[in-house]
């Protein structure tokens, strides 16, 4: 594949992120809602335990979705000022795994914190 093509596809898969981050920060800030919504003065300790532990977690994963965002940015800044710069393109295919694996990675996390919380 030629340089071009690749830069293309690292385009459209960055931009492929940041929507499926924005999902996530959705799905995020919808069960917290709903946490909110279910606590009432007359809950259990044991179910407030487990809603203050479940928004800890989403705290959590929101920090997380917040530094990938600021990576995935860096990385399309990367792909439209540098890429063409000798040695750029290995360095963007190292991140571009390394991206690809932690948001992989942090969905199925998430996915799993839902299960666990429905």
């Amino acid at each position: 594949m030629t340089d071009h093509i690749i830069l293309g596809e690292f385009r459209n898969e960055a931009d492929s992120w940041k929507k499926r981050l924005e999902r996530l920060q959705g799905e995020s800030i919808r069960l917290k809602t709903i946490i909110v919504e279910k606590v009432s003065p007359d809950i259990e300790e044991d179910t407030l335990n487990k809603a203050e532990n479940l928004h800890t977690k989403l705290m959590q994963k929101d920090e997380m979705i917040t530094l990938l965002k600021l990576d995935v940015i860096t990385f399309r800044n990367i792909v439209e000022t540098e890429a063409t710069k000798d040695g750029q393109m290995n360095k963007l295919i190292r991140i571009e795994k390394k991206l690809r694996s932690e948001i992989e990675t942090l969905e199925k996390k998430f996915d799993q914190l839902k299960t666990d919380f429905i």
